[in-house]
């Protein structure tokens, strides 16, 4: 080997030399500087606001337990009213099922049991007009929806339609909650 091309491989390795220094610095800096920025409660408050975005709009309340919360309270500041209390609950649900006359609601239809997944579910939007619902007070906006048929308002709760999700967004519920708690909406705005 000469003294050119002696010179040129030494030149060369300081070169590769430099740059392996230089790429070991960054690295250093690189690890450094993401030990210092990631910090353990940031992270647990990053997933809580996840959580918070994802989480469920509004949550199915079973009947057979709303119905024991309201009447637990009862319980044990009077026992004597309680028991009065439980043998008039049943007869409550008759009322509702006997108000409308010449309804397009089947007599099938557990309005009772309408009314509690209307108050869970379907008030959101059913009391505000939020999403162009109809308010269930307003017998105005409701009489073009009565007029097409109870068969046709159960289709569009249960499959939805314009800016309301099938099922009111609780897609879980069987069809048969869905018609009771239309057949309460329509027994009411009638």
């Amino acid at each position: 080997m000469n003294q050119q091309d002696r010179s040129i491989m030494v030149t060369l390795t300081m070169v590769i030399s430099v740059l392996v220094l230089i790429a070991i610095a960054i690295f250093l800096i690189s690890k450094l500087v993401s030990t210092l920025t990631i910090h353990t409660d940031d992270d647990s408050r990053r997933i809580s606001s996840i959580d918070e975005r994802i989480k469920p709009v509004y949550r199915v309340a079973v009947a057979a337990t709303s119905a024991e919360a309201t009447a637990a309270p009862a319980t044990p500041a009077a026992p004597a009213a309680a028991a009065e209390t439980k043998p008039a609950a049943p007869a409550a649900p008759a009322a509702p099922a006997a108000k409308p006359t010449g309804s397009i609601v089947p007599a099938s239809v557990d309005l009772a049991h309408g009314k509690q997944l209307y108050s869970t579910v379907c008030v959101a939007c059913h009391s505000t007009g939020a999403a162009g619902a109809p308010k269930i007070t307003d017998k105005a906006a409701w009489a073009p929806r009565i007029a097409q048929g109870f068969n046709v308002l159960t289709e569009h709760a249960i499959k939805g339609i314009r800016g309301m999700p099938p099922k009111g967004g609780a897609v879980t519920l069987p069809d048969a909650e869905i018609i009771s708690a239309v057949g309460y909406m329509v027994s009411e705005a009638q």
